[in-house]
């Protein structure tokens, strides 16, 4: 994700090429603009915002990337640089809040390998991940035995020490700024 800030109309594009994006997606830029200019203060009116993301693949769908639009928008209105080793995920309500996410395991793992050292996710996020162990019982019926496997759900212990990447949660994106650059207010 690349996000331009450039004198305009007021317009908030999401630049694509050659994937498809959903509503949801498309939505969360608007949202995300949204916060970012009630976050600085800053009027739109004569500003454009283009976000371009760039992707291994052939669609984007969901709101995940709203709140990492909103940082990338926040940080360019205010001309920061931003901390390549953060990342985020979640989606974004128009207070500034973050909402829920998915996938948090796997996001951490893409995260982890494309450098990155702290990843932050919404506030609950980590309730939400859970392990599976086997659990396997037989019985004698007879001269046969049955046996069943099962693989109950269990919290993740520490998915951070699993993975080798920082998962830390947040609330807003007030909190998530810190950890992008100093000077969040």
């Amino acid at each position: 994700l690349t996000t331009e800030v450039r004198p305009g109309n007021g317009l908030v594009l999401l630049n694509i090429n050659d994937i498809l994006a959903d509503y949801y997606s498309q939505y969360s830029a608007r949202i995300a603009t949204k916060v970012a200019a009630d976050y600085t203060n800053i009027s739109l009116g004569n500003i454009d915002i283009v976000y371009t993301i760039k992707a291994n693949a052939t669609a984007v769908e969901g709101s995940s990337a709203g709140s990492a639009m909103a940082i990338a928008a926040i940080a360019a209105l205010q001309n920061h640089n931003i901390n390549p080793k953060v990342v985020i995920t979640g989606s974004l309500n128009e207070d500034g809040t973050l909402g829920s996410v998915g996938a948090v395991r796997e996001k951490a793992r893409a995260a982890k390998e494309a450098g990155a050292d702290i990843m932050l996710v919404p506030s609950g996020s980590l309730r939400q991940e859970t392990n599976y162990k086997e659990e396997r019982s037989c019985n004698q019926y007879s001269s046969t035995t049955y046996c069943e496997i099962k693989y109950v759900s269990e919290p993740a212990k520490d998915l951070s020490k699993e993975l080798g990447i920082e998962i830390i949660e947040v609330s807003n994106i007030k909190e998530a700024l810190k950890y992008f650059y100093t000077g969040g207010n």
